[in-house]
């Protein structure tokens, strides 16, 4: 059994202004959505599952907003995985622990993340992740193919299109 577990994430929306508060920015619940990189990390791996070669998408949040996860339900995911906590606490080391606590290490899962939820992360998060699974991570895919028993992944960079074939599990 193949599967994509989908690291969501909550950001601001852009569009909306941020306040500021006494040595932070104020967040504001109304204006919070989904991370829009990681909508196209689920769409992928959805897409993966609708041609047959992933048997089940689960994304995986934490933070304080449960409500968000509805719309990657709605968007094909199979379940969800929330870990309720303050926002504030949250790094990129706490959410490659918990994400493979609470999802597992199963050597037949491709982790799908988008490519950062705000500036503070510098696309951490990947790299965690990939180190406490022990397996490879790759950047800026915009690609994904199966083949045999991994992955083809393409990427974009600024000095050509390298492709790379990866064994599962790989992030």
């Amino acid at each position: 059994m193949s599967r994509a577990v989908v690291l969501i994430s909550v950001v601001q929306n852009p569009e909306e202004p941020l306040r500021y508060a006494p040595c932070a920015f104020a967040r504001a619940e109304e204006t919070e959505m989904l991370n829009d990189f990681d909508l196209i990390a689920l769409e992928s791996a959805v897409c993966l599952k609708e041609s047959g070669v992933l048997d089940e998408v689960v994304v995986f949040s934490m933070g304080e907003r449960r409500d968000l996860l509805t719309k990657a339900l709605a968007m094909g995911a199979d379940r969800a995985v929330f870990v309720s906590c303050d926002s504030a606490v949250i790094t990129p080391e706490i959410v490659a622990a918990q994400a493979v606590e609470y999802c597992g290490k199963q050597p037949d899962t491709l982790w799908l993340l988008g490519k950062i939820g705000v500036n503070f992360e510098s696309g951490h998060t990947a790299h965690c992740l990939a180190a406490r699974l022990g397996c490879v991570a790759v950047d800026a895919a915009c690609e994904i193919c199966w083949k045999g028993a991994g992955v083809r992944v393409t990427c974009e960079s600024e000095f050509g299109i390298p492709r790379y074939d990866l064994a599962l599990p790989c992030v």
